[in-house]
């Protein structure tokens, strides 16, 4: 994804990472996750998921709120990624609407 389809289309690949990220509760429900690895690969959808947004066109201030969608959303502590990285996307003063 991210050497093919995210140069072409970074709408596209932020939306396929967001569908992973928010089909999480069907991983963590229908898999052992003992071992930590599903919560690693919805991290590591954030991972990919945070700069794909940053090339997208949306405007900044938009950003924020869609952040604290996917946060509010986390059932089983996976997403915290997306807080750690944040910085990946968003400027001093989105960091700061995010934290208020």
């Amino acid at each position: 994804m991210d050497r093919e389809l995210l140069p072409k289309d970074p709408a596209v690949a932020l939306a396929l990472f967001e569908s992973f990220i928010e089909a999480d509760g069907a991983f963590f429900e229908r898999a052992d996750a003992s071992d930590g690895c599903v919560g690693d690969a919805v991290r590591a959808a954030f991972r990919h998921w945070l700069p794909a947004a940053a090339r997208c066109e949306t405007p900044a201030r938009k950003w924020p709120g869609r952040l604290v969608r996917l946060l509010s959303d986390d059932r089983y502590g996976a997403r915290e990624e997306l807080l750690r990285r944040a910085e990946l996307l968003l400027d001093e003063t989105a960091l700061r609407t995010l934290v208020a």
